[in-house]
């Protein structure tokens, strides 16, 4: 009896995780992390392949590109991106910060003026679209669409893959908007 009693607990717990991981899988690897933050105004995703490129520009045509992981010359992620902006008249804006290092605020503040100035609908992302990403687009809630440093610090959240726990540095980017809420106050 306490073998099928041990198998039944197993069950309910590895199920409902194995569930959860193939949804996570989806989101994260098959779509590119893709989700909508404002319709026709701004995007967010991890670095995209060139197939996710094109069906993301299929769907949800964008003028501009924010690319957070720097410039990369010679990486075939970073000359594939370069090449199809290039072809496709989309700007591409390149600012390098890291998800583990707190940036400044002279950093932030040149990133919400490049997502200010960028042409819509604007594309933000970084190598996963968690973490710098998320930073980003909680700037761009708070300091552009004036929303609430309670409802912007949102897009730094687990649904898109922010894990800032454990042996993670990346509370960075909450540490970030923090200071920048604190450094910019709402009136």
């Amino acid at each position: 009896m306490k073998l099928r009693k041990k198998h039944i607990i197993l069950t309910l717990v590895f199920v409902p995780l194995i569930a959860v991981l193939a949804m996570l899988y989806d989101h994260f690897i098959e779509d590119g992390n893709f989700a909508i933050h404002a319709p026709n105004e701004v995007y967010r995703s991890g670095t995209l392949s060139a197939h996710e490129w094109k069906e993301v520009r299929r769907k949800h045509p964008f003028n501009s590109v924010l690319n957070l992981r720097g410039e990369s010359e010679g990486k075939e992620w970073f000359e594939r991106e370069k090449g199809a902006a290039y072809r496709k008249e989309i700007s591409l804006i390149t600012l390098g910060i890291s998800a583990n290092h707190q940036p400044n605020l002279a950093k932030m503040e040149e990133m919400v003026t490049a997502m200010r100035m960028a042409p819509k609908p604007l594309l933000i992302h970084c190598k996963s679209g968690s973490d710098r990403t998320g930073l980003a687009l909680a700037l761009y809630s708070y300091a552009i669409q004036g929303k609430s440093a309670e409802e912007s610090a949102k897009q730094l959240s687990l649904r898109f893959g922010h894990f800032p726990w454990l042996t993670s540095r990346t509370g960075a980017m909450d540490a970030a908007f923090a200071a920048y809420v604190a450094a910019h106050p709402q009136g």
